[in-house]
């Protein structure tokens, strides 16, 4: 879409979304992928349709350099969707793709993998128990026991997920973990995850179920696969969903940015969290992304770099991408749309830092599911 295209386009999006999606105040008390909606709306109701929508360049960012490059389209893909895991295997050197939705709550429980040097996707055969479908649910791979590890997630709109499993590559076949621990997390969708490969953990944060939203952090232990509760005090990010979180290894931090509450439909503010003492802290930044949810986000451990994209926003759809340097303490624009071409504004779409490149997959762009997969070169650590 060429520049004047897009200007004209979100012109036609700002009038539709003025003359009808926000012409009245809405009260937001359930966790969904789309425009507001009175709190009498299903919790998990798919998404009201509005036209994407990207927002222009703060002030004082520097033109970005970067391009996203689309892949050419293979044979064989998964199917268009979005509120799945992309996860890259450090071992392999392939990335894994596993359940999300389509349509309304139409669940997805297929595992694929793509090879980012042939642009294959492959489909994996399992044999024995697996994961049910879900969406919204977390994934990450432990480089320790080389597997992937999926946990919590959404099926319906009443049937939430606590559970845990694991892919082993090399059996192609599926184990649950923490099936005997003593306590775990309530079942929940929309929930901050983060791996913290230094101590073999998992940290889930927030998230939320048909009953409500939730503010409580909970660790999986990989080696003895039991969870426990962190006891937090003082301040703690009010409950909320549809949310990302970063586990920051040189400082030993939770992250957590954005979201979803009662009180806010997009939120925008930015969190750490210090394990060790329970201890919330909101971190004041020159700049931040615009306050949103349902954003894609992936870590690169080893730049300490956390880069973000796209989401739903008070303006619709967004297409931006965004880095958080932990070396700087600080968000910069990566890529502003409305200045190159890349992926369309969407939201639901999940990201993963796979070697010297950002992959993207699917998403929702306001018209429909997506199953377009894109890479973007990453700038050198310093």
């Amino acid at each position: 879409m060429t520049h004047g295209a897009r200007e004209r386009y979100g012109t036609l999006s700002r009038l539709m979304i003025i003359g009808a999606a926000w012409c009245s105040a809405f009260l937001f008390m359930g966790c969904r992928d789309g425009a507001p909606s009175a709190s009498t709306v299903s919790p998990t109701a798919d998404a009201t349709r509005t036209p994407p929508r990207t927002s222009p360049a703060p002030t004082g960012v520097p033109a970005a350099t970067a391009r996203w490059v689309l892949l050419p389209p293979a044979s064989t893909a998964p199917a268009p969707r979005r509120d799945h895991t992309l996860t890259f295997d450090t071992d392999r050197g392939v990335l894994y793709l596993f359940g999300g939705r389509t349509g309304g709550l139409d669940a997805f429980d297929d595992l694929w993998t793509f090879d980012p040097t042939t642009a294959r996707w492959t489909r994996v055969a399992v044999s024995g128990p697996q994961p049910s479908a879900r969406f919204g649910h977390n994934a990450f791979y432990d480089a320790t026991a080389k597997r992937l590890v999926v946990t919590l997630g959404q099926a319906t709109a009443t049937t939430f997920f606590h559970d845990t499993w694991s892919f082993d590559p090399v059996a192609a076949s599926w184990s649950e973990l923490g099936a005997g621990s003593a306590e775990r997390p309530a079942t929940r969708y929309g929930a901050g995850g983060a791996y913290d490969a230094h101590l073999n953990r998992f940290l889930v944060s927030h998230g939320f179920t048909n009953l409500g939203r939730f503010d409580d952090t909970w660790i999986l232990d990989l080696g003895v696969q039991q969870w426990r509760k962190v006891a937090t005090q003082g301040a703690i990010p009010e409950q909320r969903c549809l949310v990302r979180a970063w586990w920051e290894p040189s400082s030993g931090r939770l992250l957590l940015f954005g979201g979803q509450s009662n009180r806010q439909p997009f939120l925008g503010d930015f969190w750490s969290l210090d394990v060790a003492s329970g201890r919330w802290t909101e971190k004041q930044q020159v700049l931040l992304p615009s306050p949103r949810h349902l954003y894609g986000a992936a870590a690169d451990d080893r730049a300490r770099r956390w880069y973000l994209f796209g989401g739903n926003t008070a303006n619709g759809a967004v297409g931006d991408t965004w880095v958080y340097d932990a070396a700087q303490d600080g968000w910069s624009l990566l890529i502003d749309p409305g200045a190159a071409e890349g992926p369309s504004a969407r939201y639901g779409a999940d990201i993963t830092v796979a070697g010297e490149r950002l992959f993207l997959f699917g998403g929702n762009d306001g018209t429909g599911d997506l199953a377009d997969m894109w890479a973007l070169p990453l700038p050198p650590a310093r």
